[in-house]
């Protein structure tokens, strides 16, 4: 299976370069790394021009006119990268794969099944605390049931939507239902994508097989109720 990894970043250089060399240092490495850079002025694009120290064949740097948001820069890197790999990795510059993440992913997938729309990683935050929980799959079977719980024996549970941050994404999946909405900038276009995948393509699973670093600043549940900030 040829996996690309995407990173979308906007002016964290630092957590940018961290990422990176986790990236780089999985056991399984992916295929290609393109890193989308929504018009960085942090001086981020001088760590991908020659002589910078990510300035390698393996990594794709692409900087953006503008500024487009989160779903901007997921929407133009998954449509860059789908049709040239079997499988994408989504995340943020603020996530901190363990070595062995892609390699857990991949094996997931391949003990998934092939309608498999997406796996997610285990996400925690600085102080080991949860973060960005998957909503479970809730759907009821032919007797009422759900059935969220038969993987759990694989380290797997069956879920209904997830967050960018750390996803295996089937490329044959974004061929059948499109890309991100790129008009939502932030906030839920990775709901709204993760939903589409698993209504109109395959299941997807949370797997306990992969396991990824939220660095994000705030490690409270985010709620567009709750937030402070106007822009």
């Amino acid at each position: 299976m040829t996996v690309y990894a995407l990173i979308v970043t906007y002016n964290r250089r630092a957590l940018l370069c961290e990422c990176l060399e986790a990236v780089l240092s999985q056991t399984r490495r992916p295929d290609r790394v393109l890193v989308l850079d929504n018009a960085s002025t942090d001086g981020t694009p001088a760590l991908f021009a020659p002589g910078g120290p990510f300035c390698q064949p393996l990594i794709q740097y692409k900087r953006l006119d503008r500024n487009t948001g989160g779903a901007g820069g997921f929407c133009e890197g998954i449509r860059r990268a789908w049709p040239h790999c079997d499988w994408i990795w989504l995340m943020d510059d603020d996530t901190i794969p363990a070595p062995d993440a892609l390699a857990g992913l991949c094996a997931a997938a391949e003990e998934a099944g092939e309608k498999t729309s997406f796996l997610a990683s285990t996400v925690f935050g600085p102080g080991g605390e949860p973060m960005n929980l998957p909503a479970l799959d809730l759907t009821p079977t032919a007797n009422g049931y759900p059935d969220w719980y038969f993987g759990l024996q694989q380290q797997r549970v069956k879920i209904q939507s997830a967050t960018f941050v750390s996803l295996l994404v089937r490329a044959q999946a974004v061929q059948a239902v499109g890309l991100p909405l790129d008009w939502y900038f932030l906030w839920g276009d990775d709901t709204e994508y993760t939903l589409r995948l698993t209504r109109y393509y395959g299941p997807a699973y949370l797997t306990g097989q992969s396991r990824v670093l939220h660095k994000r600043f705030e490690t409270k549940k985010l709620s567009v109720l709750t937030e402070n900030n106007p822009a």
